[in-house]
């Protein structure tokens, strides 16, 4: 489903025979038990709204609104991933607590009473408080994973290889843009020598007299430089753009457009982030 809303126009005979043969595969899960939840928790009533527009879209032979239907289904995707990664890591936690209170046990019965009492409630305690601690740290790290998804989902930000150039002053680096997204973009220059060159324009005191211009295809934009990392360019758009320009951009890429979640490099010439 999500292939089918990533392109336009009819399906094609092969398309509509995987999506009838994926849909009828779904169907009979849910008719075994249709009271069940498939495993899915929460996510039951999108996985169920996908469903149903996999059927329309049968149906009629199109996608209807596909736009919409991507990021809903990709907001579907990172939810489950999530889930899974979370019931992974609480099966984890409760094997290393069993190993625990099993090892516990086996030094009981070679101790005195009282010494035995004693170790046992500290074992408990210590499991618990491993638990806790993991637990924590499952939550923290699943939540972070999730935020930098959405935000690329929602920000409709894509990894890509657009041929462009950066124009700082007078000087005009040429490279390629490697992920396009509604409030930004990260260059990437031809080679390690433009590289040395921006790093040179940008890691100054005096701010720039005028912004530099970061040249798309045939379209210019006045940017702010956040960050020079790691041979790339992270450039924030001072006007940010539309989805509709954005994806007018993408069909100049040279490699399929794919959502590329968020991450902040560090900089490394003196700019704030």
């Amino acid at each position: 489903m999500s292939q089918i809303a990533a392109s336009e126009g009819p399906l094609s005979k092969n398309t509509m025979a995987t999506l009838n043969f994926q849909l009828n595969r779904a169907e009979r899960l849910m008719a075994q038990d249709p009271t069940s939840d498939l495993g899915l928790g929460g996510w039951k009533s999108s996985f169920d709204w996908v469903f149903l527009r996999g059927k329309e879209t049968l149906s009629a032979k199109q996608m209807a609104e596909p736009y919409s239907t991507h990021n809903r289904i990709g907001t579907l995707v990172v939810g489950l991933r999530f889930l899974c990664e979370a019931r992974v890591s609480q099966s984890k936690t409760l094997a290393q607590d069993s190993d625990t209170s099993a090892a516990a046990e086996e030094t009981n019965t070679k101790g005195q009473t009282e010494h035995r009492s004693f170790f046992d409630g500290s074992a408990r305690n210590l499991a618990t408080i491993v638990t806790l601690v993991l637990a924590a740290i499952v939550m923290f790290s699943g939540g972070m994973m999730l935020y930098k998804w959405l935000y690329a989902l929602l920000n409709n930000r894509r990894s890509c290889h657009i041929n462009g150039s950066l124009e700082i002053g007078l000087d005009v680096i040429d490279g390629a843009i490697v992920i396009l997204g509604a409030k930004g973009a990260r260059f990437r220059p031809v080679n390690d020598g433009a590289y040395a060159r921006i790093e040179a324009l940008v890691d100054v005191s005096e701010p720039m007299v005028f912004p530099p211009v970061l040249q798309i295809c045939d379209q210019r934009f006045a940017v702010d430089i956040k960050a020079v990392f790691e041979g790339h360019i992270c450039c924030f758009f001072c006007e940010p753009i539309d989805v509709k320009r954005q994806n007018e951009l993408l069909e100049n890429s040279t490699v399929r457009p794919r959502f590329a979640r968020k991450d902040t490099p560090d900089c490394n010439v003196g700019l704030s982030d």
